[in-house]
């Protein structure tokens, strides 16, 4: 059986140290007995992998492990019995999340009876109304834009139209 020295790190506390240990077998960390790994950064004494990316909480920012599980534990202590997750987001994740609300709102209009069609008569009714004010504001020597948007604001919005609150 081979011998090897690596910088192993524990996966819990974080701990980093020199350690000789059987190939295939890396003894746990003496200080919380959580499983360690190999440290494979080079000429470094923190493993590349495991750098800490800031993280936004909602309400604060934490840009270190030590003060993310300060946080985790100010949570605990305030709803005692309950877990603390944290969830990732990444692009995909982000992608299906702007899916999934794009898919609601569809379904909500679709319920209400806003579909495809009756938007688009609602645009060409606006398109039309708009022009006419503006034709309207030219001839009594006003500000076209201004009438164009007074005339939108004043027909209301699709989901008005169909009758139902917003």
């Amino acid at each position: 059986m081979s011998w090897r020295v690596h910088d192993i790190f524990c996966n819990r506390c974080d701990v980093i140290e020199e350690a000789l240990h059987e190939d295939g077998s890396i003894p746990d960390c003496p200080s919380c007995g959580g499983p360690r790994q190999t440290a494979w950064a080079i000429g470094s004494r923190t493993p590349a992998a495991h750098v800490f990316k800031p993280i936004n909480l909602g309400y604060a920012t934490v840009h270190s492990k030590a003060e993310l599980n300060a946080e985790v534990e100010r949570i605990k202590q305030r709803f005692p019995g309950r877990d603390v997750e944290i969830e990732g987001r990444d692009d995909s994740r982000n992608r299906v999340v702007a899916e999934e609300h794009y898919h609601r709102a569809r379904q909500k209009r679709k319920q209400k009876g806003l579909d495809e069609h009756m938007m688009s008569e609602y645009k060409e009714d606006q398109g039309k109304l708009m022009k006419d004010a503006a034709k309207a504001a030219e001839s009594a020597n006003e500000d076209p834009n201004k009438a164009a948007q007074k005339a939108a604001k004043d027909m209301g919005s699709p989901a008005a139209l169909a009758g139902w609150k917003t």
